[in-house]
Formats: structure tokens, sequence, C-alpha cells
């Protein structure tokens, strides 16, 4: 039963990444193409010199937080397999290139090894799913501005894990990479709340009082590094000479937070529920929060300039006054 679905799901799987590609535009792909082929090659160089397999490891933790943001049980629950095979099948396949990439370009084993595992590993694991109202009743958070209603729903519904990590964080902040660690999951957490799509009141209610895109952008800003603010404070006391750190960290957090808000009004239209930004957040976790940042960084603000115009066109196309 397992062999004969494979080919039925990985058909459907081609055909997403199909339109996704589509969505993202022929023109940026062929712009961005020669910085990702530099990109590649720098991972590669860094896999070629370093023994320890630190690229598998940092590439199967990213997909351990892809696979618990993972929102097609729904889906899976139509293929009449265990949703376990499916994650296993899917999270191999999508490994495997890379892995024959480490090993026939540079004979490195260990890194497509931790990935394989990993990945096997990762599928075993069920999703994150929404408990019931009984288990730690989450906050009301009434007191949270409009404005950034996606932060609002966000905290209530992951509320026990942010708070965890959050906790964490200040305790373990005498360690100079706790609290860019903590950066990055946040930041991680904040972008995926920008998933879903409001309804056309809430759009119009801002979109006629102040520049709206402006206005999301700088209010994920505001908001992130509100939260974040006793993290930065006990940073620059314990770790001061590594202040650049932490201001590359919020400037990457933060373009991170463009590409998603623009990317989802981009796809917007009436209707619409979800902009299935999961593969485009990922990739954009890969290209800002790896030592490779500088070599994406061209491509990155390439690709959000054109987001930015096909998002403000979209809008416009919507809810222009006439």
């Amino acid at each position: 039963m397992v062999l004969s679905i494979i080919p039925v799901v990985l058909n459907i799987r081609v055909k997403q990444c199909y339109r996704l590609l589509k969505e993202i535009g022929l023109i940026l792909l062929v712009l961005v193409a020669p910085i990702a082929f530099v990109g590649l090659m720098g991972v590669l160089e860094v896999v070629a010199r370093n023994e320890f397999p630190e690229v598998g490891i940092y590439v199967t933790v990213l997909l351990f937080f892809v696979h618990l943001q993972r929102r097609d049980h729904n889906f899976l629950k139509q293929i009449p397999i265990r949703s376990m095979w499916i994650y296993l099948m899917e999270y191999s396949f999508a490994l495997l290139p890379v892995s024959l990439l480490f090993l026939l370009l540079v004979g490195d084993w260990k890194n497509p090894l931790v990935m394989q595992i990993g990945g096997l590993l990762i599928g075993l694991i069920p999703p994150a799913r929404r408990y019931g109202k009984n288990w730690l009743r989450s906050p009301r958070l009434n007191w949270f501005p409009l404005d950034a209603f996606e932060w609002r729903c966000g905290l209530r519904k992951n509320w026990f894990f942010i708070g965890l990590v959050y906790v964490l964080g200040l305790l373990l902040a005498k360690f100079v990479a706790t609290t860019l660690l903590i950066v990055i999951l946040l930041a991680y957490g904040g972008a995926s709340v920008y998933n879903q799509i409001e309804g056309k009141e809430i759009i119009e209610q801002l979109y006629f009082q102040k520049p709206f895109l402006r206005t999301k952008t700088w209010t994920a800003f505001w908001v992130f590094n509100a939260f974040l603010a006793p993290h930065y404070l006990l940073f620059l006391l314990l770790h001061t000479q590594y202040w650049y750190l932490l201001l590359v960290a919020i400037i990457v957090a933060f373009l991170l937070f463009c590409v998603v808000i623009f990317y989802k009004y981009a796809n917007f239209f009436p209707g619409r529920v979800l902009v299935n930004h999961q593969m485009i957040l990922a990739i954009s976790m890969v290209a800002l929060f790896s030592p490779l940042m500088p070599v994406f960084l061209p491509g990155i603000l390439i690709y959000l300039f054109v987001l930015w115009q096909r998002a403000h066109k979209n809008l416009q196309h919507y809810y222009a006054e006439h």
C-alpha cells in the first residue's frame, strides 16, 4: 500500500512546488539564480573544510521547526496510510538531492548521514496540533493592539512554548549564543503568524487610514523588539563587545518579517484563508540566518523589492478608492 501511494503523493507535491514557483515569478528566479549558485558553492566549501557536520545539523533543526508548523492534517487523513509514512517519504526524498550533492561533489558523508537520519526521526514526531480548551488555557491578551492582531493570535495559540523559550533565554543569557538563538527562534515563530489572511473588514479598516504595507512591517518590527527588549538589555550588559551581532540579528529578523508580509499580500485575494508560505519562510530562514547571509543578501533585497511592488499593486487592485 505504501509503495503504491508514493507516486501519487510525489505528483501532488511536485504540482504544489510548480504553483509556488509560478507565484514567485520567472523573472525573479532568473535574477536570484546566480546569487543562489554562489551561495551553494559557499555551502559546499564550508562542508569540504569542516569535519563537523554543522550544515547537516542546521538543516535538520530547520526541518524540525518546519515540521512542527505543518497544517495539512486534514489532507493527509484522506490518504489511506498513516501520516507518519508520508512524512518519512517526503523528508527522505526532499533531502536526497542535497545529500547526493554533498556526497558526490565534496565527498562528504557525515552531513548527508545526519540529514537523512534526522529526517527519518523528525518524520516519527507528530506535528503540533491544537490542544483542548481545558489544557493550560491561553491568555486573552485584549490589551494587545488591534493593528498587530496576528501577534495576538500567535501568542494565544503558542503562549506556553513561547513563554518557555523566553524564560530559558533569560536564565541562560550568560552565554553569547543564547540571545541570538532566541532571536532566530522567535523571529521564525513571529513570521509564521503571517500565513493566515485576515478578513476583508480588517484590511479595509487599516488600508484606507494608513500606508498599509509600511504600517504592517513597522508594527511587526516594534512588537518583536519590544517583546525581546529584556533579552537585548541582558545581552548588552553581559556581552557588550558583541553588540554588532545583536544588531545584525535584529536587522535580518526585520527582513524576514518583510518577506512574509509582502509575500502574504502579494498573493492575497478576497476569500483566501492561507497563503501557504512555509517554503518561502524556510528558504528565507536559510538565506538570512546562516553564515552565508552576506552572499544571499543581494538576492533577498531584490526579492523584497519585487514582492513589495506585487503586494502594492495587488492591494490597489482590490481596495483602491474609485
